[in-house]
């Protein structure tokens, strides 16, 4: 299916719809590709009219119609986020250590 870009900024980058079938395609700036069924021709005049593609998606598809999704890009490694957890090892208790004990007073 052909997807046209969306004019405004958004988490949407792209859309497309098949008349025929009542499927629309979107994909999301994660680059994920969601197909959405059973949808009017009328909400995709309506989606492609809206002054913001997001909040239109948002109240009126996102749960509104069965959808699933055709692609989803994989997961980038070493992330900053796993980055900043490489070297670290987590702490060892020595065998027969009790484990510390907080005194409230």
């Amino acid at each position: 299916m052909d997807r046209q870009p969306v004019r405004q900024p958004s988490s949407i980058l792209s859309a497309g719809y098949d008349g025929a079938t009542q499927t629309l395609e979107i994909e999301f700036s994660s680059k994920a590709v969601y197909v959405y069924h059973d949808v009017p021709a009328r909400i995709w005049e309506e989606f492609q009219r809206a002054e913001s593609a997001g909040r239109y998606f948002a109240i009126f598809i996102r749960a509104c119609f069965e959808y699933g999704c055709v692609y989803r890009p994989p997961r980038e490694k070493n992330t900053d986020a796993d980055k900043s957890k490489e070297g670290k090892q987590p702490k060892e208790v020595p065998k027969g250590a009790a484990p510390k004990k907080r005194i409230i007073a």
